[in-house]
This record gives structure tokens, C-alpha cells and sequence, in this order.
């Protein structure tokens, strides 16, 4: 981690934020959009480690949201690829094989 990031009022990154706390960048997407503190430097987001790390400690174990469970898709299961590209807006191209 760069030195500047543990000055405590240094803006952290994203990435500085997520190392700092031990956690992934999809993890701290998540925190984010679950109201997670922030500050922007033109587009980019920056993050008050003192900050962060209240807001969490008010939050608790639900810190971070869980994300939605997948659906696993089995190997009988008849996909309708065409029918899902056309409802998004898309097409299939190359024809069915």
C-alpha cells in the first residue's frame, strides 16, 4: 500500500479502500451501493478510511449485503437464447446450429 494511503486524512482509492479493509473491489461495490460513504475527485470515487470504518461499525454484521443467490442451469435444462437476446434488444447472429 502507497504511504500516502495511511495518513488519516488522505482520499483512498477504491483499491486502497478495499486493502485497507481487507476485502475484494466487488465487496466494496456492494458496501457502496449500500450507502457506503464517499467522496468524488472529478468521476472517480475516494473514501475517508475513518469514514468507512464508522459507517460500518454502526452497521454490524450487516456491513456487507449478501449478493443474490445464482441459479445454477442443468445440463437437461433447454435455454431459449434467441427469446432472451430479443427481449434485451439483441439478436443472434450466425443462425442456429
Amino acid at each position: 500500500m502507497a504511504q500516502h494511503a495511511t495518513q488519516p486524512n488522505h482520499a483512498l482509492t477504491r483499491r486502497e479502500t478495499a486493502r485497507a479493509l481487507g476485502i475484494s473491489l466487488p465487496t466494496l461495490d456492494r458496501l457502496v451501493r449500500a450507502g457506503l460513504p464517499r467522496e468524488f475527485a472529478g468521476a472517480r470515487s475516494r473514501f475517508s478510511l475513518a469514514t468507512v470504518r464508522a459507517w460500518l461499525a454502526t452497521r454490524g454484521r450487516e456491513a456487507v449485503p449478501k449478493s443474490p443467490p445464482r441459479t445454477k442451469v442443468g445440463s437437461g435444462d433447454d435455454i431459449d437464447a434467441a427469446g432472451l437476446l430479443g427481449r434485451s434488444g439483441l439478436r443472434l447472429v450466425g443462425g442456429e446450429r
